[in-house]
């Protein structure tokens, strides 16, 4: 789903209800939304780990980690892959269920010629 396809679906939800909300007003609700969840792990997570819990959806999570060394891939000589932030999402234990509650569709096997 891309970003475009939620807010149309957002916006179809909330003008069922408030019929003067725009769709602007939607898009300008959802890029205010994201851009405090994101200026919040940024800002914070650059001192100490951060999570920020969305009831419904999951947790987000800044987790530090360490320098190691590793192998270049192509000529296998040993390097140090430098410390580094990353964002963990941990999905909440009502996304998880429904996940897997729903059918699993299998892949079709390639024809044969």
């Amino acid at each position: 789903m891309t970003k475009a396809a939620l807010l149309a679906q957002t916006w179809d939800r909330v003008s069922r209800h408030r019929r003067h909300i725009l769709r602007k007003d939607v898009a300008l609700v959802f890029d205010t939304a994201i851009g405090l969840l994101v200026d919040h792990l940024v800002k914070h997570g650059k001192r100490k780990p951060v999570r920020v819990a969305v009831p419904g959806l999951g947790i987000f999570q800044v987790r530090a980690r360490a320098q190691r060394e590793g192998r270049h891939p192509q000529n296998g000589q040993p390097i140090i892959i430098p410390r580094a932030r990353k964002l963990v999402f941990r999905e909440a234990k009502e996304v998880r269920e429904d996940l897997n509650r729903a059918p699993m569709a299998l892949p079709r096997p390639p024809a044969l010629p």
